[in-house]
């Protein structure tokens, strides 16, 4: 009978395991578009269990999109939401987030990230801290 129960408690304890955590975004930091240094603060992350979630904060405003990777090997950022707050660089969020709707494709390797198209659009990614207070859910 012992024997018997032995696979019922073994099941039951296999429940009991905790979740593995969800690991950390890994943050890049933008340093140029088109070769030319960005002035402003922007960082952001690929989210999710397949990175097909963008979260970021920008000078004045966090923000998030859908990352769709097809037809392979296009990369494009689509339902980009940002907070709506108002900042002496809001000329520089509204540039990164008009370039960023226009991206295509990209390359990732140690330390380094970038984003393009096809019409010469270039941003510039380095690995960054994250933002000083990690962004909120962009609506």
């Amino acid at each position: 009978m012992r024997l018997a129960l032995i696979p019922l408690v073994l099941l039951a304890l296999s429940g009991c395991v905790a979740p593995e955590a969800e690991q950390p975004p890994y943050w890049w930091k933008l340093v140029s578009i088109n070769g030319k240094p960005f002035p402003a603060d922007v960082q952001m992350a690929f989210r999710g269990e397949d990175g097909k979630e963008l979260i970021g904060q920008g000078p004045c405003n966090s923000f998030a999109a859908k990352v769709v990777t097809r037809p392979s090997p296009t990369v494009r950022f689509v339902n980009i939401t940002s907070t709506e707050r108002a900042c002496a660089q809001l000329s520089d969020e509204v540039a990164f987030f008009q370039a960023l709707g226009q991206v295509t494709g990209e390359g990732v390797g140690v330390g380094f990230l970038y984003l393009v198209n096809d019409k010469g659009l270039r941003m510039d990614f380095v690995p960054g801290p994250g933002p000083a207070t990690p962004p909120p859910e962009a609506e």
